[in-house]
C-alpha cells in the first residue's frame, strides 16, 4: 500500500510494506504560480550588490572623475587662444632690460679685436684697380697702322689718376712675343672723372691685328 503524505510543505511518499515502512523525499512544494508574467517588485534581491565587476555610479565615482570635478578643473585653465603681458612673465622684464635694441649701432671699440685686425689691413686707396682693353691696328680695315686706340669705362678714375698701360703676351691675332718683338707700347689717356679713359697704343715700325692691353691705376 503507498500512501501521500505532506509535512511542512514537503511531499512524502509513504509505501507501506511489510514488514517495514519506507518513507521517499520527492521534492519541495512551492508557492502557487501566478499563471503569468513575475512583477519585478516582486523579487528578492534587487538591491544586493552582487556582482564586484559590474558598474555601478559609486565605483565610476572612484575611477572616473566626475563633471563637478572636470568642470571645476576646466575653470581653473584659460583658453587655448589667450594673450600674456610682459608682467605675466617672471624674470621678463628684467631680461629685456639687459638687452640691446633691435636697431642699434657700434663703435670699433665695441668689438673685441677690431681695431687690431683692421690696423693690420691696407688702405683700400692703396689697393690699384684694373682694367682690360683691346686695341686694333687693322684687323677690321685689313691694313696696318702706327696708332690704335680703344675707350675704357672705370668709375673709380680721378682726374689725379695714374694710369699704367701694358700689352698683355698674346692675343688672338699675335704670339706672346709679338708685342715685345714690335716695341708697342701703350698710353692712357682723355681721363674723365668718374666715367673712364682712353688708351692709345703705339707701334713704332707698324702694326696689323689685335692687342690685349693690361691696365692698373691709383
Amino acid at each position: 500500500m503507498t500512501e501521500v503524505v505532506t509535512i511542512n510543505e514537503v511531499i512524502h511518499v509513504i509505501k507501506v510494506t511489510e514488514p517495514k515502512v519506507q518513507v521517499v523525499t520527492v521534492g519541495t512544494q512551492g508557492p502557487p504560480g501566478t499563471g503569468g508574467d513575475i512583477d519585478h517588485a516582486s523579487l528578492n534581491g534587487l538591491d544586493a550588490d552582487d556582482h564586484p565587476q559590474y558598474h555601478t555610479d559609486a565605483r565610476g565615482d572612484v575611477r572616473y572623475y566626475t563633471k563637478a570635478q572636470v568642470d571645476a578643473g576646466l575653470a581653473g585653465k584659460a583658453n587655448a587662444a589667450h594673450g600674456h603681458s610682459v608682467a605675466d612673465v617672471a624674470g621678463l622684464q628684467a631680461a629685456l632690460d639687459a638687452k640691446a635694441s633691435a636697431s642699434h649701432g657700434h663703435t670699433i671699440a665695441d668689438v673685441a679685436g677690431l681695431q687690431t685686425a683692421l690696423d693690420a689691413k691696407a688702405d683700400q686707396s692703396a689697393i690699384p684697380n684694373t682694367a682690360h682693353a683691346q686695341v686694333d691696328f687693322g684687323h677690321a680695315t685689313g691694313g696696318e697702322s702706327n696708332f690704335a686706340r680703344a675707350s675704357v669705362s672705370a668709375a673709380w678714375v680721378e682726374s689725379g689718376s695714374v694710369i699704367l698701360c701694358a700689352v698683355a703676351s698674346g692675343s688672338a691675332d699675335h704670339d706672346p712675343e709679338d708685342g715685345e718683338l714690335e716695341g708697342i707700347t701703350a698710353t692712357a689717356c682723355n681721363l674723365v672723372e668718374g666715367s673712364g679713359f682712353d688708351v692709345i697704343a703705339h707701334a713704332p715700325g707698324g702694326s696689323w691685328g689685335r692687342y690685349n692691353i693690361n691696365i692698373m691705376g691709383l
